[in-house]
């Protein structure tokens, strides 16, 4: 007998062992049986998409799975296609799902929200639109989000904000944005209001707009985001900053007319430019920045308390030059004519002296020879 064994067979193995081995067996062959029909279950297994709206099945959302549209009602409908996304568009609007492999059961949840825009003043906006994963929703008031954080987008006329929102329930979203109305006076010097005058308004880097003054001089833009605007009127600019709807009142330099008259044009002498500037109803525009433009050379002065400005412009050959006068975006070409009188006169004059000296010289050579030919002629003078 082998030591160590008992009751044994001719294998020489532990009869009770060997029992308990057996038993093992089956066991394993049960279980790999079961996984295998798992396994097998699992590769036909369709997975299944449920979709809620305010935790309950959705009704009427439309899904678009590669070529294939269908409708779902209830929430549920099975995948049938190997896909990584699907469209679905619910209450008019569209997302994309996305699918991951392997996964038997999809849900995603959906929530109806309330979404209102506000001022800084606490005032509805009436002109946005709202963007949803740059998806655009129009101008509207209630939207619907998934469940979990999104970015908003919400376009003004002249400006976007974007926020992110995180939903778990319907919810009411309240959006502050900080704009206002920004009401515009334009002004002339003389403290009458600007009627019907046109004018540029800029907002920081976006493009420009174009407005127009009433009888009163008041301009109105509703609803502009707040920060550095400029405003340009008659070619004048000023910056000024928006930060609520206290009016922004501005002083414009404006010029109707521009009378040019040209003094002492004579060749070889200075001549001078007189300017006149005139405002709203005839009036001198007092103290307003006159620009004169002459042979390549920017002249600058301010008009006095007579709306005028004089400049001189140092002697020139040319007969005739070209001079441009510019004020608050009024331009006026004027042509300078110069009289050669000066030139006649000093021609004149030195042909005279060139008789003269011509003259006497030869008065001279003629003593000289008389001289020559009678030499008691001196002394008998």
């Amino acid at each position: 007998m082998v030591k160590g064994r008992g009751p044994h067979d001719p294998t020489g193995v532990n009869i009770s062992r060997r029992v308990f081995l057996s038993s093992i067996s089956g066991a394993d062959l049960s279980a790999f049986s079961l996984l295998f029909l798992y396994l097998t279950a699992i590769s036909s297994y369709q997975p299944e998409a449920l979709i809620f709206l305010d935790d309950a099945p959705v009704n009427n959302a439309v899904v678009n799975f590669g070529n294939h549209t269908f409708s779902v009602d209830g929430g549920h409908f099975y995948i049938s296609e190997l896909k990584d996304s699907f469209q679905v568009t619910i209450d008019g609007q569209s997302f994309n799902l996305s699918l991951q492999e392997g996964c038997p059961i999809y849900l995603w949840r959906f929530y109806h929200c309330d979404l209102m825009v506000l001022d800084s003043e606490g005032n509805r906006l009436g002109n946005f639109t709202v963007y949803l994963n740059d998806s655009n929703l129009g101008q509207i008031s209630k939207v619907v989000l998934p469940y979990g954080e999104s970015v908003l987008k919400i376009s003004t006329r002249y400006a976007e904000y974007s926020l992110r929102v995180n939903v778990s329930s319907p919810s009411r979203i309240r959006v502050t944005l900080p704009v206002s109305d920004l009401d515009i006076f334009l002004m002339s010097k003389d403290g009458f209001p600007l009627k019907n005058r046109a004018l540029t308004l800029k907002f920081e880097n976006s493009s420009e707009f174009v407005l127009t003054t009433d009888d009163r001089g008041y301009a109105k833009v509703y609803a502009v985001p707040h920060g550095l605007y400029t405003i340009n009127v008659l070619g004048q600019e000023r910056r000024f900053i928006h930060n609520s709807s206290i009016r922004q009142r501005f002083t414009i330099d404006v010029v109707e007319n521009i009378s040019v008259a040209v003094e002492n044009a004579y060749i070889l002498f200075p001549t001078r430019i007189s300017v006149k500037l005139f405002s709203l109803d005839d009036r001198p525009s007092i103290n307003s920045l006159v620009t004169l433009k002459y042979e390549g050379i920017e002249y600058r002065d301010f008009t006095d308390s007579l709306g005028e400005a004089s400049f001189y412009l140092p002697p020139s050959l040319s007969i005739c030059s070209d001079v441009v006068v510019s004020a608050s975006g009024i331009t006026k070409d004027t042509k300078i004519c110069r009289s050669p009188a000066p030139i006649i006169l000093v021609g004149f004059l030195i042909g005279i002296l060139s008789f003269y000296i011509s003259k006497r010289i030869k008065l001279k050579i003629g003593n000289k020879k008389r001289l020559e030919f009678d030499p008691n002629l001196s002394l008998k003078s």
